[in-house]
């Protein structure tokens, strides 16, 4: 459908005289009071404009843009001087008569920002670094270095990096572009009736806060190193998280390839950072079904301390 749009700039106190001269306006076409010597010159005057501001390739550019841009709709670019100097009188009275009617109204009004934008974006980067702290104190397991026995980062191949990369992102665009679409039927429906500056401020500050709150705990899915310590196992992720086996929870640690684990039940509930193309990846798994399928600088020298991190547990 069509959308007729009326928009200026106006101070606060012009807003009811500009909305009294629309409304005349409007009646006027419904009535018929519009002469024929009134409807010419206010055409000509608007072919005029036409003529003046559709004389580049960067004007037409705006109109494909903005309106003839369905390509279903509009197989090129009409003549619109042409389409202007065949519009009668009686075109437009039938048209106001129809389709200007009050419950087809929507005011908006947009007020210019009382907020400098220098204060506003401190304002926005405090709420960011609230939120980081938020993150920060929900993920962040504090970690005894004193029992720190072994660190190595997973080495993921570049296949995998960007198979794995790839479904993330798109993952991710897909939450993103609904908690959008979320955000605006919220804004439509509820905040842009709400004439209070304060109050939509406040209500678009908590859904910014929390996409990016969610964002964070997005990024905080990406696995990153292992960390060994004296009783248990840390997978460490990208923002903050980590999460923590016992070494007594170990139920298997051994070497595996492609088909033992990508074409086998062993794929289940694990987090598949390896390939085992070429040489053998490491496969651990614990007692509560959690599996981790990986590679790091040097796969013996990492089982030759877990099993004597295991033998020292079970001997105390």
């Amino acid at each position: 459908g069509a959308v007729l749009a009326i928009q200026g700039g106006l101070n606060r106190n012009e807003l009811d005289y500009a909305r009294a001269v629309i409304e005349e306006e409007i009646e006027r076409l419904k009535s018929g009071r519009l002469t024929d010597a009134e409807f010419q010159s206010e055409r000509e005057t608007v072919i005029k404009r036409l003529l003046v501001t559709n004389s580049t390739a960067k004007d037409l550019e705006k109109w494909v843009s903005g309106h003839f841009y369905d390509s279903k709709v509009w197989q090129d670019f009409p003549d619109i001087v042409s389409v202007f100097q065949s519009f009668k009188r009686s075109d437009i009275e039938e048209f106001v008569q129809q389709n200007l009617s009050p419950n087809r109204e929507t005011l908006l009004i947009n007020y210019i920002h009382p907020i400098p934008q220098t204060l506003l974006l401190s304002f926005c980067l405090l709420m960011l670094g609230l939120v980081v702290i938020g993150v920060r104190q929900a993920l962040l397991q504090p970690l005894a270095l004193i029992d720190l026995r072994y660190m190595a980062r997973f080495k993921v191949p570049p296949l995998l990096t960007l198979i794995l990369a790839s479904i993330f992102i798109f993952t991710l665009a897909i939450i993103g572009r609904f908690l959008f679409y979320l955000c605006q039927l919220i804004n439509h429906y509820f905040l842009e009736g709400i004439d209070v500056y304060w109050i939509q401020l406040a209500a678009y500050t908590i859904m910014g806060t929390g996409l990016a709150f969610l964002l964070f705990l997005c990024l905080s899915l990406v696995p990153r190193k292992l960390i060994i310590l004296r009783d248990r196992i840390v997978v460490k992720y990208l923002f903050y998280r980590s999460t923590s086996f016992g070494l007594d929870q170990i139920e298997e640690i051994s070497k595996a390839k492609f088909a033992d684990v990508w074409l086998s039940a062993r794929l289940w509930k694990c987090l598949p950072l390896a390939l085992g193309i070429g040489q053998p990846s490491l496969y651990l798994r614990f007692k509560n079904g959690q599996k981790i399928f990986f590679e790091v600088r040097d796969q013996n020298e990492f089982m030759t301390v877990v099993e004597q991190l295991r033998q020292e547990a079970l001997r105390n």
